[in-house]
Order: structure tokens, then sequence, then C-alpha cells
């Protein structure tokens, strides 16, 4: 198999770093400042000279659409961009559909359903190990669109779409987005993970 070459936008620490981990391919640049042998402080500069595989996008959301819009006039086989994809729908809508007309896959990086305890969790409902499921409950903390996107991606990734998220209840930051939310979960008896 050929070495996938990836770039970073508004390159983080912790994500070049996981690339060193990475057995399938390698960073090849970012747009910042990590020790990366190409950087570049130019987006279009990068994506013509580099043309990544994957272009992952680790910026704020708040400028997510104008960088897409970019790496799409050089388009990468795929796009990875760190939750949320947008604070807006719309906007998330029109990424989606920007990616699509232009055949590059889009990802939004839910990583945490690949780690050990979660695969060893589906491995169990999938033996039916652990009986049916009734009931969900679930807690976490933070903006609802960022961090806690986890919990939500690793229930899916857990038990299917056999679930839907309830109204936010309320909110306590300044961010254009819910911080909190109260859902929950009743499955039928019968219900167990087919994944």
């Amino acid at each position: 198999m050929n070495e996938l070459t990836a770039a970073i936008v508004g390159c983080g620490k912790q994500h070049a770093e996981a690339y060193h981990l990475a057995t399938a391919g390698r960073l090849a640049a970012c747009c910042d400042q990590f020790g990366i042998a190409a950087r570049y402080s130019d987006l279009e500069t990068m994506l013509r000279e580099v043309r990544p595989d994957l272009l992952h996008i680790v910026a704020l959301p708040t400028i997510r659409w104008s960088i897409v819009e970019v790496a799409l006039r050089h388009p990468p086989r795929a796009i990875l961009i760190e939750k949320p994809l947008s604070y807006w729908p719309s906007e998330g809508y029109r990424i989606l559909e920007a990616c699509a007309d232009a055949g590059v896959a889009v990802f939004v990086n839910h990583q945490m359903r690949h780690r050990a305890p979660m695969c060893q969790a589906r491995e169990w409902l999938k033996q039916d190990a652990v009986g049916p499921i009734r009931h969900v409950r679930a807690k976490t903390q933070g903006r609802l669109v960022e961090h806690p996107t986890h919990l939500f991606d690793i229930v899916y990734a857990l038990l299917g779409e056999r679930y839907a998220l309830t109204k936010p209840d309320h909110t306590r930051s300044s961010a254009p987005v819910e911080d909190r939310a109260a859902t929950d979960r009743k499955f039928k008896p019968t219900s167990t993970c087919k994944r």
C-alpha cells in the first residue's frame, strides 16, 4: 500500500503528535509550527505544493467553511474535520454538500469509538453478553457541540440508530451553541447491538 500524506490546518500539538502513531501514512505539512518539516502560512500554497491525500482541519469552527472552500480548489481525497463540523447547521450542510459535489470524502473526528474499552463493549453487545438493552443514561460536560459529542457518538457506535437526541434544556455560555442537554434513551427489551 502506498503511504498516504496528510496536512493539518490550524495545527494543534496533540493532533500533530497523533500522526507519529499512524502506520499507513505520515504528516507531510501543516499551516502552523510544530516541528513539521514543511510549514506554511498560506493554505492554498500548502495544498498546491503538498497535494495531501488527507486534509485535517483543526482550525476554529467559525472559519471551517472558508478553509473547505479553499481546499476544494485543490481537492484532497478526504477531509477530516474536528468536531463540531460547524456551529451552524446551514454551514455544516454547505460543507457536506460541497465536499460531496467535489467527490471528496468528509469525516468528523470522533475517535473515541475506536478506543479499546469501546471496542470491547461493542463486541460484548454483538455477542449478546450483557443481555437486552432497555435504558441508556449517560452524562458529560462542556459545550454540547464540542467534547460531549463524543458521548453521543459512542452511544451511536454501540447501539446504532435506535435513539434520538432530545431538546437541549439550558444554555449557560456565550457560545452560539447549546451547552447542556437532557436526554433519555429507552429501548425495546429485545434490542441488542448487531454491529
